[in-house]
């Protein structure tokens, strides 16, 4: 199966590795920027931009007795941790991606969200934000 996921986690020297069993539903791209914009007085508009964060928007699936991992991953990255992100490790094992977890974030209620098609499976809302300056997009992503 297409887009199962690989995340790796955890502290130096025990990490944990974890393959998404069912594939993550298809991403959304997004864009987060720190700055922000008036207008003058003649009703000219102004504006400054700091830092441009491209995320990722993403939900995972995860049957019931592998939520604990989604859970843990969440933990770890609610912990401003980085996370070593794979996309797709069975069609390209050799993009891995170093993110930080964005939502949910830490502080913020939440919770996976039961399937209403398949009620043994959870559905898991993330974002992550590249440590770096971009997100690999993957043209495939877009299509089966």
């Amino acid at each position: 199966m297409r887009r199962r996921s690989r995340f790796v986690y955890g502290p130096e020297g025990s990490t944990t590795t974890w393959d998404t069993a069912l594939p993550v539903m298809l991403w959304t791209p997004a864009d987060d920027t720190v700055g922000g914009w008036r207008d003058s007085a003649a009703g000219v508009p102004a504006s400054y931009v700091v830092r441009r964060d491209a995320l990722l928007e993403m939900t995972l699936r995860v049957e019931e007795p592998d939520l604990v991992h989604a859970l843990n991953l969440i933990a770890w990255g609610q912990s401003a941790q980085p996370i070593l992100w794979t996309p797709d490790p069975l069609e390209d094992p050799d993009t891995t991606v170093p993110v930080y977890l964005v939502t949910p974030a830490p502080g913020s209620r939440w919770s996976p969200t039961r399937s209403t098609e398949y009620p043994r499976m959870f559905e898991v809302a993330i974002t992550l934000r590249g440590v770096g300056t971009a997100m690999p997009w993957r043209p495939y992503f877009g299509a089966d």
